[in-house]
This record gives structure tokens, C-alpha cells and sequence, in this order.
């Protein structure tokens, strides 16, 4: 929650540690909450498939 805080609000809550970890943790739980997003959307699209065939 402090690294998402930090790479939001910025100077706001001191994060030890270099400047670059809250961006690049806040990229990262985007990234993986994109492909989760799409493995869900890709394998409901394949389900459907099967169901009506």
C-alpha cells in the first residue's frame, strides 16, 4: 500500500528505497491485473465456444 501511495501521491509518504520501485510496482499490479483481465475474457470466449458446438 505504500509503494501504490508513494507512486500516486508522490513526495506525500516517504518510501524507503530508490525512486523507481513505487512506479515500477504500481506498472507491475497494472500488468498483472491486465492479463488476468484477458486470460478471464479469453477463456469465457473459449467456454462459450465449447457450450455451443
Amino acid at each position: 500500500m505504500h509503494l501504490f501511495l508513494g507512486a500516486v501521491i508522490g513526495a506525500g509518504i516517504p518510501v524507503p528505497g530508490p525512486w523507481w520501485r513505487p512506479p515500477l510496482a504500481l506498472l507491475g499490479g497494472s500488468a498483472s491485473r491486465s492479463m488476468l483481465q484477458g486470460a478471464g475474457q479469453a477463456w469465457r470466449r473459449r467456454w462459450a465456444r465449447m457450450m455451443s458446438a
